[in-house]
């Protein structure tokens, strides 16, 4: 993903979303990828819940450091 700090990764994923999905705005294309994530993570045999912790947990570091933790 495009983009060294939180905001830079916002827009590059905004505009990413809105190329990719309907152009109903970005919390509408949100909630449209979540279940496209879910079904690509059946397809591949990964725990989607375990996968959203994960990501979950960086989140957290990179919002306490206030920026990404690459």
């Amino acid at each position: 993903m495009k983009g060294t700090t939180p905001k830079q990764r916002t827009k590059s994923l905004t505009t990413l979303l809105n190329k990719t999905y309907d152009p109903c705005g970005a919390r509408c294309n949100v909630i449209d990828m979540l279940p496209d994530l879910r079904h690509l993570c059946d397809v591949n045999g990964w725990d989607f819940a375990e996968l959203d912790r994960q990501a979950y947990d960086h989140y957290l570091t990179e919002k306490e450091a206030g920026g990404l933790v690459v």
